[in-house]
């Protein structure tokens, strides 16, 4: 069988065999018609069922939205089916983790399984260097026999290794027997960090989710914008790296701990949790006060001082707090003396009524000239400010470069590239930054073999489809 993601077509030998195609959330596209019509005009007896809650009529209880429950609905359709033969499986996006509990949970029912992670047969996955275009074919491509050699080879793998990291649906790990306390007593030094969505337990624990649900379900977004107008979500994938940090820190933390006691033990984070927890000072106010926060409103809703986004001639410039030992070259640098020893605003906290009278002189005082002139102003009197810049302004910038958070590189294709260093500066050990990643499975022989696999194990697993 081979699967080509360019013209998503499908190769299967004999023909008449029967295909289940589960899909996530695309099947209308372009690509999946056409591997489709491919598969029937092979002999292939196609079905795609739309999954429950994925363009078809049918929805589970929300107890059932879990990966068994949706492979028990899938049993419950081949059933109705009278199939007399096994059959090839095709799962897509949330329909892959499907396919993958279906044959695990009916294993007499699928003679192959192809696991396809993204839109027309193509694996794409955000990087720390932009999206990287990781594959032209299927994340995984194996028989039954292959899924069971697998699972031993993952159990191998965890008999030394450190950490590991998943971050399936809570109970998906479980249901292939690589759940924490099993593997705890292959190596009780091993940290086994989990991330979810909405968190491990709970009603909402089977759910997926990605950034932007975890920016919605958080109140991020109710933050957002100005009172009267629409919110709207966070141009950068916040929740998504506030997450991944967290995980970082609590693998730390287990590491640490690990140190002193040699046991290792479970971490989990979410981005419910992550997202929650990076807006930990305006919650402590809502939970203290009982009062919501107003919009962001081109500043802070809870900062009484000059921390706010102004108006140029040509763009914006935000100021993050005029102290009072700044305030008088703040007064300079606007041309406005009067200021300077004004009771109303030259203290530390301005109350909300002078605040709003502040903010009306201010807007019309830096409306009268460009950010580059108000630039000049101010750094000449140690402001605390910037200039609201663009991709392009910021890549252009000296700073950026000096202090490797853009970094150049040779690419063995590409030639001399950009790419975002790393931010984190250390001293002993200097970060190298990742230009080029990894292919699919290029250390797989390494890997298996520092773990103990002869070549003739590791053949018998390329023979059985496992790369």
């Amino acid at each position: 069988m081979r699967v080509d993601g360019r013209r998503a077509s499908y190769t299967v030998g004999g023909s008449g065999l029967p295909v289940v195609f589960l899909h996530g959330w695309a099947l209308g596209h372009n690509a999946y018609r056409g591997a489709l019509s491919g598969l029937t005009s092979r002999g292939c007896k196609v079905y795609a069922p739309s999954l429950p809650g994925f363009g078809g009529t049918a929805d589970l209880p929300a107890g059932q939205r879990t990966m068994a429950g949706y492979a028990a609905w899938v049993e419950q359709f081949v059933e109705a089916l009278d199939l007399r033969e096994p059959m090839l499986v095709v799962g897509h996006s949330f329909g892959g983790g499907v396919s993958i509990r279906f044959a695990h949970d009916c294993p007499e029912r699928v003679r192959y399984l192809v696991v396809i992670n993204s839109v027309g047969g193509q694996s794409w996955l955000p990087g720390p260097h932009g999206v990287r275009r990781l594959a032209e074919r299927p994340m995984w491509e194996w028989g039954l026999q292959f899924g069971r050699e697998m699972l031993r080879a993952v159990r191998r793998l965890v008999q030394t290794a450190d950490v590991l990291i998943s971050n399936f649906v809570p109970g998906t790990m479980e249901s292939w027997g690589l759940g924490y306390e099993g593997l705890a007593e292959l190596n009780p030094r091993l940290v086994y960090a989990a991330a979810s969505a909405f968190g491990p337990i709970g009603p909402d624990a089977g759910r997926e989710g990605a950034d932007l649900v975890a920016q919605a379900a958080s109140g991020f977004i109710s933050t957002t914008g100005r009172d009267g107008n629409e919110p709207t979500p966070m141009g950068a994938a916040i929740s998504d790296h506030s997450g991944s940090q967290n995980l970082v820190i609590g693998i730390l933390a287990a590491l640490l701990h690990r140190a002193g006691s040699g046991v290792g033990q479970r971490v989990d984070v979410s981005l419910l949790g992550a997202s929650i927890w990076a807006q930990a000072s305006e919650y402590s106010y809502y939970l203290t006060s009982g009062r919501m926060p107003s919009r962001a409103n081109r500043g802070h809703p809870l900062v009484r001082g000059v921390l706010r986004m102004f108006p140029t001639a040509d763009g914006w410039i935000v100021l993050v707090g005029v102290p009072p030992h700044l305030w008088p070259g703040f007064a300079r640098a606007l041309e406005r003396p009067e200021l300077a020893a004004d009771p109303r605003f030259n203290t530390l906290v301005i109350s909300r009524n002078h605040l709003g009278e502040l903010f009306d002189i201010l807007d019309g005082i830096f409306r009268s000239r460009t950010t580059a002139d108000w630039s000049e102003r101010l750094g000449a009197e140690q402001q605390r400010f910037a200039a609201v810049r663009t991709y392009e302004d910021v890549v252009k910038d000296p700073q950026v470069w000096l202090n490797g958070y853009f970094v150049e590189g040779e690419h063995p294709e590409r030639g001399r590239v950009k790419v975002v260093g790393n931010p984190i500066r250390l001293s002993a050990t200097p970060t190298e930054p990742g230009i080029v990643a990894p292919e699919i499975g290029q250390h797989t022989e390494e890997v298996l073999l520092e773990v103990g696999f002869s070549w003739d194990e590791i053949d018998e697993l390329r023979a059985e489809g496992a790369w």
